[in-house]
């Protein structure tokens, strides 16, 4: 009869129409159902995004390692012919891309080292000539030049050369920072030991000079340069 009436453009009894109209409840449960909806939609679309950046990363990750690679086998090759500063940029190139890896790091450090010692072998084959001349003047300029490669790539030689030689020359001061620093890298050198006891007595700071003497006699009790000189001093 509700539906006959409605046909008819009659409104249906009020209690039909309540017994018809959604409930609160289920307006409710619509609504939960809808929002639980989208979380499962949101989800799923963050889940495939995540998915493909990680496909992407992971496909750059392996075109890095592939990359560096190759320019690792480049590097070795462009060292063994003695193109050092090639070398040198294609080991830098390995550690940019894969920093964590260490063979590379250790490639390029010992490039540097070895870009590093050709640059002070040509300023001291340049000292040795300016030694050569037996002239006071071109020995003080030498000077520079010795600190310099010395400071560059410190070895033992220069150092020895250049204490000797600022020893000679009044300006100690130029060498024993230099003798101090490598001498912290090589503690158990009784040869930097003494180029600082000497380069302390020259400065007349015999206190400094009894120091290191001390250390040489500790390592080696029979030393005989720092037993003399302890015998100066007593």
């Amino acid at each position: 009869r509700v539906e006959s009436a409605r046909a008819k453009g009659i409104k249906p009894p009020l209690k039909s129409r309540i017994a018809s109209a959604p409930t609160p409840a289920t307006d409710q449960r619509t609504q939960e159902e809808i929002t639980d909806r989208k979380a499962m939609l949101r989800e799923r679309l963050a889940k495939n995004n995540q998915r493909r950046q990680d496909n992407a990363e992971a496909k750059h990750s392996a075109d890095l390692k592939s990359q560096a690679k190759t320019f690792f086998i480049a590097g070795e090759q462009a060292e063994r012919r003695g193109q050092l500063n090639r070398a040198l940029n294609h080991f830098k190139l390995c550690v940019e891309y894969i920093p964590q890896e260490k063979k590379y790091m250790i490639a390029l450090k010992r490039v540097e080292a070895l870009i590093s010692d050709q640059r002070a072998s040509g300023l001291w084959s340049e000292v040795e000539v300016m030694l050569s001349a037996d002239d006071e003047l071109q020995r003080l300029a030498a000077i520079d030049l010795m600190v310099e490669a010395c400071e560059i790539s410190p070895n033992q030689r220069r150092l020895m050369t250049l204490s000797q030689e600022t020893i000679e020359l009044d300006c100690v001061d130029r060498a024993l920072p230099l003798l101090i620093k490598q001498h912290k890298k090589e503690e158990l050198s009784l040869e930097y030991m003494w180029a600082i006891v000497q380069c302390y007595e020259a400065l007349k700071q015999i206190q400094e000079a009894k120091h290191y003497a001390h250390l040489m006699i500790s390592l080696d009790p029979s030393e005989p340069r720092a037993i003399r000189f302890n015998k100066r001093y007593h």
